[in-house]
């Protein structure tokens, strides 16, 4: 099993080392360089962004479970 793990890897390996050479023949530089700033701004937005995110989502999730538990406590009320 694992050797077919590791013969599978590798060749993946291949195949995305053969895309990459087609890459770099069939698109001039120009196009690569913007594809590759292209690539790099968004991930640096991500990465400004990120924290922002799940920081709402986290005070977002909160809100949703005291939410709950006060829906619960009402129903539970409302049943008594």
């Amino acid at each position: 099993m694992i050797f077919t793990g590791m013969i599978f890897h590798l060749l993946l390996f291949y195949l995305h080392c053969a895309q990459v050479k087609c890459y770099l023949q069939v698109y001039p530089t120009t196009i690569r360089a913007l594809g590759l700033g292209i690539c790099s701004g968004m991930a640096r937005i991500g990465a400004l962004v990120t924290p922002f995110v799940a920081q709402v989502s986290q005070m977002f999730f909160d809100l949703v479970v005291a939410m709950s538990v006060d829906h619960d406590i009402v129903m539970t009320r409302k049943e008594i």
